[in-house]
């Protein structure tokens, strides 16, 4: 019967779809539906944006075969009444098929289920920052004074001096930040030197993102805002 079956696929296919009527059903996870299939001739089923894994039924009432490589099913009645089926999806979704047997030419039922469709366009739309976008994206709320979800803060040693401060301005780190890969701090800097301090300064290997709340020069202090990458040392 399953040899019958393969050749009916490869006539029906040789015809093209005009050898098939087209039902297409709405469906939702863990659902049942109504379709009509033909009592005499094969079926085809079809997961729109999914392909059918696993069919459940009756082997009295029914003979199928799946096409592994494209993901249908194709069916075929082997007695007149109504028999239910169970096809589980790649993606996941399960379906109970109540297939209604009648003398009528070969069904192609197509499964649409608009709820997953939804859910997986709405994947597609979900933007992955990379570091320099997530780096800006941390100074702003550093700015704000907001807490950095996903980061822990750390204790600083205010008691340690950094090496700017022979560059003619001593620096004291306010607030450390860490996450999984980048450091933020907020640094309160106090200028000695005549001229004017930049943010271009504070730039250099695995720094993504600085900011200033001010250009500071001498005698004055301000703020610095850093983000850098977990391996970087100062």
């Amino acid at each position: 019967m399953k040899l019958l079956i393969k050749l009916a696929i490869v006539i029906a296919l040789s015809f093209g779809s005009e050898a098939y009527a087209k039902q297409i059903i709405k469906v939702q996870d863990d659902g049942e539906i109504k379709v009509w299939v033909s009592s005499v001739e094969l079926n085809r089923i079809k997961a729109i944006d999914d392909r059918v894994k696993h069919i459940r039924g009756n082997e009295g009432d029914i003979e199928w075969i799946a096409d592994k490589d494209i993901g249908d099913l194709y069916i075929k009645p082997k007695v007149p009444e109504a028999t239910n089926i169970f096809i589980t999806t790649e993606k996941g979704y399960t379906y109970k098929i109540l297939l209604q047997v009648h003398d009528m030419q070969a069904e192609q039922i197509f499964l649409k289920n608009e709820d997953a469709m939804i859910k997986e366009a709405s994947k597609d739309k979900v933007k992955v920052m990379d570091e320099r976008e997530e780096a800006a994206l941390l100074i702003k709320e550093m700015r704000g004074g907001r807490k950095l979800i996903g980061y822990v803060e750390i204790e600083n040693n205010k008691n340690g001096k950094s090496s700017f401060a022979k560059k003619g301005y001593s620096l004291e780190v306010e607030k450390t930040y860490k996450g999984e890969n980048l450091i933020c701090e907020k640094i309160l800097i106090k200028r000695k030197l005549s001229g004017e301090m930049r943010e271009e300064e504070f730039f250099g290997e695995g720094v993504l993102a600085v900011s200033m709340d001010r250009i500071i020069r001498k005698n004055e202090q301000g703020y610095v805002y850093i983000v850098k990458r977990v391996n970087y040392e100062r």
